[in-house]
């Protein structure tokens, strides 16, 4: 018995197909006597180059042991399966059981990703400071249109409940504390009317929580990291 790892390059498009396709093939490799100690599922990444009129490939890696006998019949399998753009069958010393240099490096980044989030736009926001229900609302402004503006919408916000405060655009203490008077409906209407027409929808567009943007900045960091 070897021991083998086995990657595939799988076609993105199999979609709602991945797992009867993942079934079905981790069927053909017991029935060539191949046992499978460990699965990982990367996902799909941008390939490094086009292969045919692919630009993705959705990653499957397989740690194997088996009889050097059936490779063969396991690659003529593969090469044969429409489903697979390409694959690479490695013999290993060791079969492991933890996740490949792939998906560490997609931790990796999404780590250090929402490090840099935090630390210089969503800490510098204030935004943890504001009451729960309006943090998301108030960050994605900041983001949209600056910290100043933000802050002197989330002002008008409170005054409309006869906070008094300065519209100065500078959060404080006071700021802070007159927050907790006002709900996020309110600072959404007064977050549209701050903006050009044009600009209006494009907000709306956007307008996505913190958590939505840093999924999509962690992503594209990942993928960056990949290539």
């Amino acid at each position: 018995m070897n021991h083998y790892e086995l990657t595939l390059i799988l076609n993105p498009d199999l979609a709602s197909k991945f797992d009867p396709y993942k079934e079905h093939f981790e069927s053909v490799l017991s029935q060539l006597g191949f046992n499978i100690h460990y699965c990982e599922n990367v996902g799909i990444r941008e390939l490094a180059y086009t292969i045919g009129i692919n630009k993705k490939g959705h990653y499957l890696i397989y740690q194997l042991d088996g009889d050097p006998a059936n490779i063969n019949e396991l690659e003529t399998k593969i090469k044969y399966d429409n489903s697979v753009i390409r694959h690479l069958v490695l013999k290993t010393d060791t079969v492991t059981e933890s996740d490949s240099f792939l998906t560490q490096d997609t931790k990796e980044a999404k780590k250090r990703a929402e490090e840099i989030y935090y630390e210089d736009y969503w800490e510098p926001s204030k935004a943890p400071y504001l009451p729960h229900d309006i943090q998301e609302t108030f960050f994605d402004m900041v983001v949209n249109m600056g910290q100043r503006r933000a802050v002197k919408i989330l002002q008008e916000a409170c005054n409309s409940k006869k906070c008094g405060l300065v519209v100065d655009g500078l959060i404080g203490k006071m700021t802070i504390a007159a927050s907790k008077k006002i709900d996020v409906s309110r600072l959404k209407v007064l977050g549209s009317s701050f903006l050009e027409p044009s600009l209006a929808n494009l907000f709306a567009f956007f307008s996505a929580s913190f958590f939505s943007l840093l999924a999509c900045f962690s992503i594209s960091f990942a993928l960056f990291v990949d290539l």
